[in-house]
């Protein structure tokens, strides 16, 4: 009888208390992709910290493993890990893994060494004066539509090095002359080299930046393993992502990583995070803080 009665209050007990923590969730990520995901960045960056968050408000601890990307992706391949992010949404992806809602949304902004350059529709005619043109582009990261049909071509040429700083230090050193890569990337890859060098004078003299009309943008997502454990992980991530929307934790995380960077790539971002659904159409970030 005592027995019984011990149970009782001990489940009356954890009633009383609130809802147990779950297992804590681990997900695969490499921490080399300022600022979204880097180790010296408050909350590891933006989208670890969105990610942690939308999982601690449905009770789950995240636990990160580190490791490279190539090896991420044999891991995921072979059903050895739970998820991993960020990774851009491709039909390819869909295929193999199950893909979350988005996490963010970041728009392209093309940064060059080239004067009165304007993106990649400036590539054929710059081919046609017999002038080369190289676009840069880290190993891995997805190629911008409007760039495939040029180097599909022969007239657009690609290098991929393993960094973005590499692409930067490349068209400084003259042997790349364009990168159309996310924009909060190349800012944080450009503001630290600036910050890290003798002569910045030199740097911000050779760089410039074009906003194109149409910019290449897109969404970053968790990649899950085709499992009821994946599953189960997708949704709980969509329905932290609601409730941090309705509490107002996204939106902070959102303001505070996006203060250091221009108004004007600030307002894209915004606007494409509204349009896919990441922040209410309501939501004025920037205007309250």
């Amino acid at each position: 009888m005592r027995t019984v009665f011990y149970s009782f209050v001990a489940l009356l007990l954890s009633v009383v208390a609130g809802p147990v923590w779950a297992q804590p969730i681990e997900l695969l990520t490499n921490m080399d992709y300022p600022p979204y995901i880097v180790a010296d960045a408050p909350g590891g960056g933006l989208h670890t910290e969105i990610v942690r968050e939308s999982y601690r408000a449905v009770g789950r601890e995240l636990q990160i493993r580190v490791m490279p990307w190539k090896r991420i992706t044999r891991e995921l391949t072979d059903g050895k890990a739970l998820g991993s992010f960020s990774w851009a949404d491709s039909e390819e992806r869909r295929t193999l893994f199950l893909v979350s809602m988005p996490i963010f949304f970041s728009n392209a902004v093309i940064f060059t060494r080239l004067e009165n350059f304007s993106g990649t529709e400036d590539v054929p005619a710059r081919a046609a004066a017999g002038q080369e043109t190289v676009m840069c582009r880290p190993h891995g990261w997805t190629t911008p539509r409007s760039a495939a049909a040029q180097l599909e071509a022969g007239t657009l040429r690609l290098t991929t090095p393993e960094k973005l700083r590499s692409c930067f230090e490349l068209m400084i050193a003259g042997r790349a002359d364009y990168v159309d890569v996310p924009t909060l990337a190349a800012w944080h890859v450009l503001q630290t080299l600036i910050n890290e060098s003798d002569n910045p004078d030199a740097i911000r003299e050779t760089i410039h930046v074009v906003h194109p009309e149409n910019p290449f943008g897109g969404t970053s997502h968790i990649l899950f393993t085709r499992t009821v454990a994946g599953e189960q992980a997708r949704q709980e991530f969509a329905k932290g992502m609601a409730i941090i929307a309705e509490n107002g934790a996204l939106e902070a995380i959102i303001a505070r990583h996006l203060a250091p960077y221009p108004d004007l790539d600030k307002t894209a971002i915004l606007e494409g995070l509204r349009r896919v659904g990441v922040i209410a159409p309501t939501r004025s970030i920037l205007e309250n803080r």
